[in-house]
């Protein structure tokens, strides 16, 4: 039995085990996978359906109690936890249930609990495939990659997240319940995001969860290619290796690519394959698929190009982690040894070697701050960037900090910052928000933007209660 208020009316709609206030529960979920603090909610419940989100929301608007929805938590951003302590976390966890997989539509629909593994799993027993998205790579949720516009394995192909995404199910914060594209429609189904009027499917994509809660996704399915090839491209300069990538994005055949710039970055890349050359300061990682009888001409296309900017070529070991995995077991090592924050966002390509220069040089000159991997030597950050389509990546840098002793965790906490201040004023499109980059990209709106934005929330949030600190603080 839980003594908060609102115990017993949430346990009336989701039952008693799955309802807490118990302090042990409040701090499991208080914070994710990134270096921002959170902040503890007054109790966590776990609903299970669409119609139990509405009644939870319904409930917080009679009671004027404030919101916050969590996926998985593998997000780094901070914005899972509430902005200031207190309120209702709704934990989307128990919402894991595959609605459909209609092979005729190629479309699947699933909670927005659902992890992208469970999901892969199902689909991939039928002879399909999808984008797989989110950082977190099988342990993300639906819901969590919608919500924050997660950079999906893939990109070069697919995009965002959001760009895979057909048909959303919504819960609005008055406890409304709206249903999106093809599906808005009583006789439409779930098959098409546009033409059944504005696409309002992506006004919820990246939305951080301040315009709805997400409780079912649906996603467009692709079939398997027959075959995948990688390659790794090594340049003396980043100038050279940008332009190769510029000119590679153009082809549009390429599934992922992966790059490295910055001769402190190749450095370490090169620790685990020496393969490198000396003195390279770009790296260029890219992986093709589709069915055997053209990727081999296509390998073949994208080497001239790479050559024509002095590439040279080292095979497809290095390519093969970074560009499939989002190099998931170093950044697992990494989360061993201490903290890391994101600094992601994307950015036109061609602004890469400003970028890479200035952040190396930043980073430069707060070494005491950074983290070194016990078991490799290898510092624990890479200048990266990851390609999407067309002439943009995804400015990635994952760096990670001591956390030991706690003086040092808090000066690191005051670099990220400053680290995220300078490349949100770059120009860019981050797609994690959360708490850290809230107070940067905000005051970077234009402000009739920040206007259409605000009145928006206000219209389909009336009393303010989801998710509050994230985007609208002015």
């Amino acid at each position: 039995m839980g003594t908060h208020a609102l115990y017993e009316p949430l346990a009336e709609i989701v039952g008693s085990k799955r309802v807490t206030d118990e302090k042990f529960a409040l701090w499991a979920v208080y914070i994710d996978s990134g270096i921002e603090r959170g902040n503890i909610a007054d109790i966590v419940v776990k609903p299970q359906t669409t119609e139990e989100v509405s009644r939870i929301l319904k409930l917080a608007n009679q009671t004027k109690t404030k919101v916050t929805v969590r996926g998985g938590g593998s997000g780094m951003p901070g914005g899972c936890s509430p902005s200031t302590p207190g309120g209702v976390l709704i934990d989307t966890t128990d919402m894991n249930k595959i609605v459909e997989v209609n092979e005729d539509t190629f479309a699947a629909t699933a909670q927005a609990g659902v992890t992208h593994g469970a999901l892969l799993e199902v689909i991939h027993g039928k002879g399909l495939d999808c984008c797989l998205g989110g950082h977190g790579i099988y342990s993300a949720t639906l819901g969590g990659s919608v919500a924050n516009l997660t950079y999906p394995i893939g990109g070069a192909r697919y995009g965002a997240f959001g760009e895979e995404v057909l048909c959303l199910e919504v819960v609005l914060p008055t406890g409304d319940i709206i249903r999106t594209g093809s599906d808005a429609t009583t006789v439409g189904g779930r098959f098409h995001r546009y033409g059944a009027g504005p696409d309002l499917t992506g006004m919820f994509i990246g939305d951080q969860g301040v315009l709805g809660v997400k409780t079912e996704v649906t996603i467009r399915l692709h079939l398997p290619p027959e075959a995948r090839e990688f390659e790794t491209y090594c340049f003396k300069t980043m100038e050279s290796g940008t332009k190769a990538a510029m000119d590679l994005q153009k082809t549009s055949v390429i599934y992922d690519g992966y790059i490295v710039v910055g001769r402190h970055s190749v450095k370490q890349m090169a620790i685990r394959y020496p393969a490198i050359p000396e003195g390279t300061e770009a790296l260029v990682m890219i992986c093709i698929d589709g069915d055997k009888e053209t990727i081999g001409h296509t390998k073949m296309k994208l080497d001239k190009i790479a050559k024509r900017e002095g590439a040279t070529l080292i095979g497809p070991e290095p390519a093969r982690s970074p560009t499939y995995d989002l190099m998931g077991d170093h950044a697992s090592k990494v989360r061993s040894y201490g903290v890391s924050g994101p600094i992601n966002g994307f950015i036109p390509t061609y602004k890469l070697p400003k970028v890479a220069r200035e952040v190396e040089e930043m980073i430069s000159q707060h070494q005491d701050l950074m983290l070194t991997q016990p078991d490799t030597g290898m510092k624990s950050f890479l200048n990266a960037a990851l390609m999407m389509k067309g002439p943009v990546v995804n400015y990635a840098m994952r760096p990670s900090f001591v956390s030991d002793p706690p003086e040092k965790r808090e000066q690191a906490v005051d670099f990220w910052h400053e680290l995220v201040k300078y490349i949100a004023n770059q120009g860019s499109c981050p797609y994690w928000i959360g708490k850290a980059w809230t107070p940067y990209l905000t005051p970077l709106y234009r402000k009739e933007y920040y206007a259409l934005f605000k009145a928006l929330k206000q219209n389909v949030d009336p009393n303010m209660i989801l998710n509050q600190g994230l985007f609208l603080f002015r």
